[in-house]
Formats: C-alpha cells, structure tokens, sequence
C-alpha cells in the first residue's frame, strides 16, 4: 500500500471536520494573521530546514477568533 503523504492523512481530515463542530469557536471569524480553525497540510519546512509535520498532512493546528 502506497501512502500520498502530501495530503491530510485520515486523522487530520476528521479533526478538520469534527473539532469546530464540537468547539464551535473554532468557526469563529478569526482577528488575527492566520484567522481561525483548525488547519492541516502545508507544504514547508521547520525553522531549522527539516521537513515539518504538516508538509506530511500528519500535523494540524487549532485557533480561535478571539
């Protein structure tokens, strides 16, 4: 079986889906500079050049709008 890590894995495609529902401030219209919800998959690397987690879909990040 061949994984497509550049994508959200499993796991984070059902946080993105579930989270904001059960903590809806998670939908709330964010003020800051990456807004709010619950990201996932983004092609980059860490501060010291290694691959970040998120450049594998196998990390996500949560924020509120407030």
């Amino acid at each position: 079986m061949s994984i497509d890590w550049n994508r959200n894995q499993p796991i984070i495609k059902h946080c993105r889906e579930v989270l904001p529902r059960v903590f809806p401030v998670l939908s709330t219209p964010g003020h800051g500079l990456h807004g709010s919800g619950v990201g996932g998959y983004n092609d980059r690397l860490t501060k010291s050049g290694s691959i970040s987690f998120h450049s594998t879909g196998r990390a996500a990040d949560m924020a509120s709008g407030f």
